[in-house]
């Protein structure tokens, strides 16, 4: 399902939207990397994984937010060594 903007749900007093998932959503603007390098730890450049990869998980969190609509992300990683991109992700639900 590709979701753009938040008014496609068509959410007139407000709602929730909850995500459960075991991959990082690798597809569509709001798509995020395994950006995880142990390399840049210790370093300068682990600022950067820090921060958020792209903008639109942000303008999606802030139409929702015009839109009272609660978006909720519960993430389990089966496998140990597969990261989550959450830097990117942790904007929707605030």
């Amino acid at each position: 399902m590709k979701v753009s903007t938040c008014s496609e749900f068509n959410f007139r007093i407000g709602g929730r939207i909850m995500v459960f998932t075991s991959n990082i959503n690798t597809l569509g603007a709001g798509s995020a990397l395994a950006r995880d390098d142990p390399k840049l730890y210790n370093t300068d450049k682990e600022k950067g994984l820090l921060q958020p990869h792209n903008e639109a998980n942000m303008k999606l969190a802030q139409e929702c937010l015009k839109d009272r609509v609660v978006i909720d992300l519960y993430y389990t990683v089966a496998n140990a060594q597969k990261s989550v991109d959450l830097a990117t992700m942790a904007v929707l639900p605030t």
